[in-house]
């Protein structure tokens, strides 16, 4: 193996922030409901940031670049790297549809109060995890009302190496691609730190803890605008958001995973805080 000198190893880190921090899915399918039908996953948050302000006609520009859960009616979940250099007063969330013309249509969006991190550092990106709380509170429709949130994984939901579980975002569907309109699916499998550490090598893979999930697809992953997006991975039938999309390499290459925050590590300070017990700061 080639030794890699400090310049390269800083430039190779850097590559895997930038490309999920604007991160389609890759080798997905686009997720479509006929007619009146409840979407699919109706907790899918589409991070927005005001490209154009109010023109002649009145129509601001929003554009999206980062995914997310609703976890209740104020809080969604995402990835801390998506607020880094962003301005609150600039971002909004539409949440819960298949396709973003419709929602820009509709002006369904939602502003952004405040957001909270745990220790967030870039540099190595540990604790990759935010979560953003609604100016107004999101009343989903009431064909939705049992599903509308994302569910968090149990405490013992710790080891889920071979399961399978669901990507969906709005991202890029090749690297370097432009992002999507319609919110694509694919489907990927956990595997070991272990695994992950022998393909992606010892630098560049994530700590032998139990803060971030490693996940490999059959040409299918996350891309440029998925990051923050949940991954949901069914546990005795029943689906949980036990990941969130954080960083990778590239976009659906054979044989190279990407990383996920894990949820279960952080489910203690998710809780105190989407149930209001934590004071602003």
């Amino acid at each position: 193996m080639r030794l890699l000198n400090i310049n390269s190893v800083a430039f190779l880190l850097l590559s895997f922030v930038e490309y999920n921090c604007a991160t389609p899915i890759v080798g997905g399918n686009v997720i479509y409901n006929p007619g009146n039908a409840a979407p699919k996953y109706p907790y899918m948050v589409s991070i927005q940031e005001l490209h154009k302000p109010i023109d002649s006609r009145g129509v601001e520009e929003f554009r999206h670049f980062c995914g997310g859960a609703m976890l209740n009616r104020w809080w969604f979940v995402t990835a801390a790297h998506c607020f880094l250099r962003k301005k609150l007063a600039r971002i909004s969330a539409v949440i819960g549809h298949e396709n973003l013309s419709s929602a820009n249509r509709n002006n369904s969006r939602y502003a952004i109060e405040r957001v909270k991190f745990i220790y967030y550092q870039p540099t190595n990106i540990q604790n990759d995890i935010a979560l953003a709380r609604l100016r107004k509170s999101y009343e989903p429709e009431l064909n939705l009302i049992y599903h509308a949130f994302g569910t968090l994984p149990l405490p013992d939901m710790k080891n889920l190496s071979g399961v399978s579980c669901q990507i969906i975002g709005y991202g890029a569907t090749q690297y370097a691609g432009e992002l999507q309109n319609n919110l694509i699916e694919g489907e990927v499998k956990i595997i070991t730190k272990q695994e992950c550490s022998d393909i992606l090598g010892r630098i560049l893979a994530p700590p032998h803890d139990e803060t971030t999930l490693c996940a490999l697809g059959d040409n299918q992953d996350t891309c440029q605008g998925d990051s923050g997006g949940p991954l949901i991975c069914k546990v005795n039938d029943d689906a949980y958001v036990c990941g969130i999309v954080s960083h990778g390499l590239t976009c659906g290459v054979t044989g190279v995973p990407s990383i996920y925050t894990a949820i279960v590590p952080y489910l203690e300070w998710i809780t105190w805080i989407i149930n209001d017990k934590v004071e602003d700061s």
